[in-house]
């Protein structure tokens, strides 16, 4: 029994010594700094990582504005959000940067905007976003602007008569809807600048250039239009009893 009980002591005292010999110290936690961080995105990445910068204005070179920034601050795809307003107007614009783009600013719709310190390349291009929504209350007739019809809008009418909205000259990526508003019953129609056609529903052309295509008074009146091309506005969608004028 005294033999057993040494044995069972020793074993005891083993694993007590074992339990106390010290534990190795965990590794040091790593940390680093945001500018640390980005350059290693970029080294995974092999490119500069794009940017996500909010504006409040297109151009104009002040602060805010898209074109203030320096072109050796900029990288491939760099997106641009631009939020302007205007009364209770709000509008929004989406671009991404192209550093190799040679394009001239366009100073009537921006689709283009080149950086202030432009010298051989890069500037920003305008990209359609979902459709914005308009509220419209011009008596009889109101002229769709190119910049609309690119950011793809949609217009509710809530003027009480019949309502002609004209489209701009024709373009790929443009979109426009048109509806009444809540208790608004009148004529919708889309008219074209004089020299594009309309494309109705069934794929025929309007009889000539600068034809109509109209709803009859209804409260449920709702048209839809894009452009693929330069000479024509394709009807895509419609509520109501609709038909070319």
């Amino acid at each position: 029994m005294k033999k057993i009980f040494v044995i069972l002591l020793s074993i005891f005292l083993l694993a007590s010594c074992a339990t106390l010999q010290p534990q190795p110290a965990p590794p040091p936690e790593q940390t680093f700094d945001e500018a640390t961080l980005q350059k290693l995105i970029e080294a995974l990445a092999g490119t500069a990582a794009a940017n996500f910068r909010p504006f409040t204005c297109l151009i104009g070179g002040t602060t805010g504005c898209v074109d203030k920034i320096s072109v050796d601050d900029l990288n491939e795809g760099d997106v641009a959000i631009v939020f302007t307003i205007s009364g209770t107007d709000v509008r929004t614009y989406k671009y991404v940067f192209d550093d190799d783009g040679t394009d001239e600013e366009d100073t009537t719709y921006y689709t283009v905007i080149r950086p202030d310190d432009y010298d051989t390349e890069g500037n920003w291009r305008l990209v359609p976003l979902p459709l914005d929504t308009v509220v419209e209350n011009t008596a009889t007739t109101y002229s769709v602007t190119t910049l609309e019809a690119l950011m793809g809008t949609f217009f509710v009418n809530t003027n009480a008569g019949t309502k002609t909205f004209v489209l701009p000259s024709a373009a790929p990526n443009m979109a426009v809807c048109i509806r009444n508003g809540q208790g608004v019953s009148q004529i919708l129609r889309f008219d074209t600048d004089g020299t594009d056609y309309l494309v109705n529903p069934d794929g025929t052309r309007t009889s000539a250039a600068g034809d109509y295509y109209g709803c009859t008074a209804d409260a449920g009146n709702q048209l839809c239009a894009v452009a693929f091309d330069t000479t024509d506005w394709y009807i895509t969608s419609e509520v109501g009893t609709c038909a070319e004028e």
